[in-house]
């Protein structure tokens, strides 16, 4: 392996002195194709150790970073993965006994990462959720690793520079790497499976690559073996005889098959306690199912459905890997393609095996669009492909400017032309993907930001009788999943205008603790009720507004009115009921333009319409201890008006709780507040009302802080019941080490 700052080299004996490269005795061989195949070979390239560490600093950003973007990511992998780990979790009809087709032992070797991932670091579920994604993009960077080597070193160092560039910063990758999808998993095999395929023909190559495309089809997605139908025809073409090709390709398989099929099919006919063959029966309902079932009766899309989406998560990549094949067969074709740096003996051998390589994303895309329902997360598989095809094109159309340039001007001039192109075209292509990316995060992150504040909810007014419930009406397909929420907090959906299927939840321990369903019995046997294959919907999946104790919703700009009577009303407008926890900007896609929502610009540059995505809870619902004050003021004014502020602000406070918690009537008394310069306090003030014809009181706590010579915050603890005097004591606490910087100000005073 080289080291950084080395140029790789050739590694196959045949091409390691310019005097062994052969060329088309038909071809001219100019002065400018000696200069490009000096370009090539003497061209450098980082080393693999240097590739994979940035791969993996850009995939822990997308772990941290990139959006949920498909809702079975959550339903069917992370609530499966959090249900064996922590016993709860939502279950889709794909994993009801009846039609088994999931496989659990695709979600249980994720489970031992979360555990291991909570031994190392932490308990804490939200940081499982991540490291588990770390650990996904840390896989996916050694793949692409794998990739970017293997081109370097067998095909050439200039297109492994520039497909590391198209890796490290295109939005496809940046959705794709960290997915918890099995088309994620099938596409670190079969990118694997291609960085294996450069190596010279042989028994080992052989092995390794069909086991790869097994694995990613047996355990990941059974369609991935599509993927190496190139593969296949090559070794039976070009790599010697037929028939010891075809030996070596049945034994990998027949070996694949028992390596993994054996235990899968034992965990999974253990734990849906009957036989289950998963890869066979996703396969047949895909394919085979019927005319009312199947993919199809979730969706359809137009042709052109991939089109755009490339175009959108690799922009100019995206035609430039669809031009790579016919570009590469064209060049063969002309004599022009003559970069020494290559394992092919031959000019034609040459062409057609880096073509075999290139087929793959071809092919992907072709079946893929001849299919009715398309979505996102099927082009996963070839993410890496496409880039692999795109730079292998940006090398040919270099090659091309250079020798067109040539005949016209002087070689050196055209040299430069042809580098001035190139680095045009990864400058833009960085910039639109850097762009792309960052409107997904800023535009749509919203919900997983929301849902960190879960664990904050204040407790009910009641007695703590039952679970805590929230709901999620029309924006349930933005579920973060049970990762964010805490364990003494259940998940119902709410009727809304979606009428298919939703998911049910997994049998639990009965009456079981978080603890104890930690280590208690998984029911996944258990065949649930109401579960069809139809898409079919039942209304048992919902719960009445009133079991709810919290809300996520999300409420799009301009409205201002609460219609109760809708299939699916605008909770956060019904003030007499709910009150926002935390809310998070989210794009509105309908009211702002096409450019606008697909790339990042400046604000100053365009104007986007913003909703609002919502934790709701009820007005009654307090803290036993906060860890932040219900409300906090930083009031920055000169220190002879400080007082004042700060006691007209303490008397609004009293008088927005009382409004807020629906108590009416409500006569405040007792308000003498302390001066703002004294470190004396909690202060507790007793307000006397009517709540719900009897008489109450509603205990509130102010406390002030001086921050420095022109700052003091005022931070406000209200609780019904009374908090306790420790509660106090802790809120207390936590007040005089809260970070000022995060405060919000809500109240005006002049």
């Amino acid at each position: 392996m080289a080291a950084r700052g080395e140029p790789y080299k050739a590694q196959d004996p045949a091409v390691q002195e310019p005097s062994t490269l052969k060329r088309l005795p038909s071809a001219k061989f100019t002065q400018t194709d000696r200069q490009q195949e000096d370009d090539v070979r003497e061209a450098w390239a980082p080393s693999f150790s240097f590739a994979f560490k940035v791969l993996c600093a850009a995939r822990l950003a997308a772990a941290i970073f990139s959006n949920i973007s498909d809702c079975d990511e959550v339903f069917n992998f992370w609530e499966p993965t959090h249900y064996l780990h922590y016993g709860r979790g939502m279950q889709t009809w794909e994993y009801s006994p009846v039609y088994a087709i999931r496989s659990w032992m695709y979600i249980w070797l994720h489970s031992i990462v979360g555990r291991f991932m909570e031994l190392l670091v932490s308990r804490d579920k939200i940081t499982v959720f991540y490291e588990t994604r770390g650990a996904l993009g840390i896989a996916s960077a050694f793949c692409e690793a794998r990739l970017y080597d293997a081109v370097t070193k067998h095909v050439s160092p200039v297109i492994g520079r520039y497909l590391l560039l198209l890796l490290m910063v295109n939005t496809g990758m940046f959705i794709s790497s960290t997915a918890f999808l099995p088309s994620t998993f099938a596409m670190y095999a079969v990118t694997l499976a291609v960085s294996y395929s450069f190596n010279p023909p042989g028994r080992r190559r052989t092995y390794a690559v069909v086991s790869l495309i097994g694995v990613g089809s047996l355990l990941g997605w059974p369609f991935a073996a599509a993927a190496g139908l190139p593969f296949v025809v090559e070794e039976l073409s070009l790599s010697g005889p037929p028939l010891a090709k075809l030996q070596y390709m049945v034994e990998a398989g027949v070996l694949t098959v028992a390596g993994i099929l054996g235990p899968m099919l034992a965990i999974d006919s253990l734990l849906y306690d009957r036989f289950a063959l998963v890869p066979f029966n996703i396969v047949h309902y895909n394919i085979f199912a019927g005319k009312d079932r199947g993919p199809n009766i979730y969706g359809t899309e137009p042709w052109w459905f991939y089109i755009l989406n490339g175009l959108l998560n690799f922009n100019i990549a995206f035609p430039m890997a669809l031009l790579a094949l016919p570009a590469l067969l064209l060049n063969a074709m002309w004599g022009y393609f003559k970069t020494r740096a290559s394992i092919f003996p031959t000019e034609g051998g040459r062409a057609l095996r880096l073509a075999a390589k290139l087929a793959p994303a071809h092919l992907w895309l072709a079946i893929f669009t001849l299919q009715p329902h398309k979505e996102e997360r099927f082009l996963f598989v070839v993410y890496p492909l496409l880039c692999l095809n795109a730079a292998v094109m940006l090398f040919i159309a270099k090659s091309w400017i250079t020798r067109a340039g040539s005949r016209i001007t002087l070689p050196s001039t055209a040299a430069r032309t042809s580098e001035l192109f190139v680095t045009a075209c990864l400058t833009a292509f960085a910039v639109l993907s850097l762009s792309r990316s960052m409107a997904l995060y800023s535009h749509y992150h919203a919900p997983i930001d929301v849902f960190h504040h879960a664990a904050t909810l204040p407790a009910p007014a009641y007695s703590n009788t039952r679970e805590r419930v929230l709901c999620i009406g029309k924006e349930w397909y933005r579920f973060p999943g049970h990762y964010f929420v805490p364990d003494d907090m259940r998940v119902e959906f709410l009727k809304s205008e979606f009428t298919g299927l939703l998911p049910g939840h997994f049998k639990e321990l009965v009456e079981g603790k978080p603890g104890e369903r930690r280590f208690g019995v998984r029911y996944a046997h258990v065949v649930p009720s109401s579960m069809n294959d139809k898409n079919e919907e039942a209304m048992d999946k919902y719960v009445p507004l009133d079991v709810c104790d919290y809300v996520a919703d999300y409420t799009p700009p301009g409205a201002s009115t609460y219609d109760e009577g809708a299939v699916q009303p605008l909770y956060a407008l019904d003030t007499r009921t709910w009150r926002k926890h935390r809310c998070e900007p989210f794009l509105d896609a309908a009211g702002s333009g096409r450019l606008q929502r697909a790339f990042w610009l400046p604000y100053t540059w365009v104007q986007k319409r913003w909703g609002e995505w919502c934790l709701l809870t009820r007005p009654g619902s307090r803290r036993v201890e906060d860890d932040l004050a219900d409300y906090v003021y930083v009031v920055k004014k000169p220190r002879a008006k400080q007082v004042r502020i700060c006691r007209e602000i303490a008397v609004q406070l009293f008088k927005s709780w009382s409004n807020i918690s629906h108590v009416r009537a409500a006569s405040l008394h007792n308000v003498a507040i302390p001066s703002a310069h004294a470190e004396k306090g909690p202060e507790v003030y007793p307000a006397t009302a009517m709540v719900n014809g009897m008489q109450t009181t509603v205990l509130a706590t102010v406390r002030f802080r001086i921050v420095s010579k022109t700052t003091t915050a005022v931070a406000l603890w209200s609780s019904s019941p009374p908090m306790t005097a420790a509660a106090i004591a802790a809120a207390k606490v936590r007040f005089d080490a809260m970070t000022i910087r995060h405060t919000t100000m809500d109240i005006v005073v002049s």
